[in-house]
């Protein structure tokens, strides 16, 4: 059936005509649809196989397209606070931060994406503790293509590697350390891999440090130093997160003695690291409209 307009034309019975145009109205579910569905000409669709141009796609918001898995059955350890995880290409590796009652925890996980979710055998512990007695919190992960990095933020100035062609992952062999303490910083709030380099950031100065992932990890030649404080303004430091859009390094305004700060930094990695052109400053605050 069509709906005739005033110049004789006609509308398809699943639209109105509004001032002689056609427009389109929905037709309504009857009874509404269930949740997880939605309605679709009328028709209640299932959001958990949601297809387009033969790619099927699940629903976000649909509680049924959501797993959990109790760490607890793989550690006693309490295990409800971690400072990262990471994607090797298979597994996922969590980064432990912490717990109730700020008790750090220092428990990696990994879960094999190969495997049940909700299975404890798909699941791996390693106890950094193996390698530095005091390691209890790290905060932001990386992966190279083939090694895993994670940040460390408290109980230990090492930055930690894995390499993921190592097995088990709960042995010590597959895992090295490079000493911090060079920095001058007292914690780390994570690192980023980009153009051939791991970029590693610190909470309380302005220091960022590169490893060349060509060279040697445990060899000082292999690392470099940017001290933003230093080379480009005093007032530049304490940032709490890093990114990349694979050609710029972003740091993310931290907390400074005084309280939050604005200041975000950019370094563009094709371009020489220790170099103070590289890098640009914004001042977010500045940059705001007040009233």
């Amino acid at each position: 059936a069509w709906v005739e307009l005033d110049d004789g034309t006609a509308c398809a019975t699943d639209s109105i005509c509004q001032a002689g145009v056609c427009t389109f109205v929905p037709k309504e579910c009857e009874p509404e649809c269930a949740f997880g569905e939605h309605c679709e000409s009328g028709v209640c669709i299932d959001d958990r196989n949601l297809c387009m141009d033969g790619v099927c796609y699940t629903a976000f918001e649909n509680v049924a397209n959501w797993e959990t898995f109790d760490l607890s059955l793989k550690h006693p350890t309490d295990n409800r606070g971690f400072g990262g995880a990471v994607f090797d290409g298979r597994n996922i590796l969590y980064a432990p931060f912490s717990a109730a009652g700020n008790t750090y925890t220092g428990i990696f996980y990994r879960y094999d994406t190969q495997s049940s979710f909700r299975s404890a055998s798909s699941w791996s512990v390693f106890d950094p503790s193996a390698l530095v007695a005091t390691y209890r919190a790290f905060l932001g992960a990386a992966f190279d293509g083939r090694h895993a990095y994670f940040a460390p933020y408290i109980g230990g100035l090492r930055v930690l590697r894995f390499d993921t062609r190592s097995d088990p992952f709960s042995s010590s062999l597959g895992w090295v350390t490079h000493n911090l303490s060079s920095v001058g910083s007292d914690s780390f709030s994570g690192l980023v891999y980009a153009n051939g380099h791991v970029f590693i950031t610190s909470t309380s100065n302005g220091v960022t440090r590169r490893y060349d992932v060509s060279r040697t990890f445990d060899s000082p030649a292999s690392w470099s130093d940017f001290d933003m404080q230093a080379q480009i303004a005093p007032e530049v430091y304490a940032h709490s997160g890093i990114t990349t859009d694979g050609r710029y390094v972003y740091l993310a305004p931290g907390f400074k003695p005084s309280g939050p700060h604005g200041l975000a930094v950019r370094y563009d990695s094709t371009r020489d690291f220790q170099v103070k052109s590289s890098w640009e400053v914004f001042d977010m605050p500045a940059a705001s409209c007040v009233g």
